[in-house]
């Protein structure tokens, strides 16, 4: 696979495990109103 340089900075790295933890953070909140909520969740963890 090709690697971008920025993709070997430590931070990128980091962050990539954020979103991930976030992604299942998410994924154990309770159902009711669950969905607008996660997916404004998870879309912020992205964009950072």
């Amino acid at each position: 696979m090709l690697y971008f340089s920025f993709q070997k900075m430590g931070i990128y790295q980091l962050s990539k495990e954020l979103v991930k933890d976030i992604y299942k953070l998410s994924c154990s909140f309770p159902s009711g109103g669950k969905y607008a909520l996660v997916l404004q969740i998870n879309r912020a963890a992205v964009s950072i």
